[in-house]
């Protein structure tokens, strides 16, 4: 809070600091460092701009791999914790989901496994407080925030059959309809 100069203007992008760590640009590289400009982590990591930031939450980081181009998990010395798998990473309160191919999975904050790699389609909804999991071909599972299932059948998808029949067309329209 002196105004002087502690870390010199030598990079070329920085973040801001979070758990003691700002990732920076140096030379191409993405580096970390701590409050005194020191070099913390160095292994060769390139930055991605497709990511949203480098911040260390709960002593962990999201970062894309150069070779693969997927994003993996490493710990405040630079160590992967999750090899890289995933093309998608997006925080939603204390969780974190993730998507890696065609299927999708849920974490907590602390990096704890709540629903595996393995679901078609999550959505967290922080309006309805809701979580929703489709595995494979199954109609989805509606969970609250706890992971307290709520119902184990929702339709998401509504089809209006039409058999010309008016008896019919009615039955089949109530059939298919549900409103979650």
């Amino acid at each position: 809070y002196t105004g002087k100069v502690v870390i010199p203007a030598k990079y070329n992008k920085a973040w801001i600091f979070s758990e003691g760590l700002a990732a920076v640009v140096e030379d191409g590289e993405l580096k970390f460092i701590d409050h005194g400009g020191n070099t913390v982590i160095s292994k060769g990591f390139e930055p991605s701009f497709m990511d949203e930031s480098y911040l260390f939450k709960n002593g962990y980081c999201f970062i894309r791999d150069k070779q693969s181009g997927l994003i993996g998990v490493i710990d405040t010395v630079g160590n992967w914790v999750i090899e890289p798998a995933f093309s998608y990473v997006n925080y939603y309160g204390d969780y974190i989901h993730v998507r890696g191919n065609s299927f999708h999975g849920l974490y907590t904050k602390d990096l704890e496994v709540v629903l595996p790699l393995e679901y078609r389609d999550i959505h967290v909804d922080a309006y309805t407080k809701t979580i929703l999991a489709r595995k494979g071909q199954d109609a989805p599972k509606l969970y609250d925030l706890n992971m307290n299932l709520l119902s184990d059948f929702v339709v998401d998808d509504v089809t209006y059959m039409v058999d010309g029949r008016a008896e019919l067309d009615k039955f089949f329209a109530l059939c298919f309809f549900h409103t979650m």
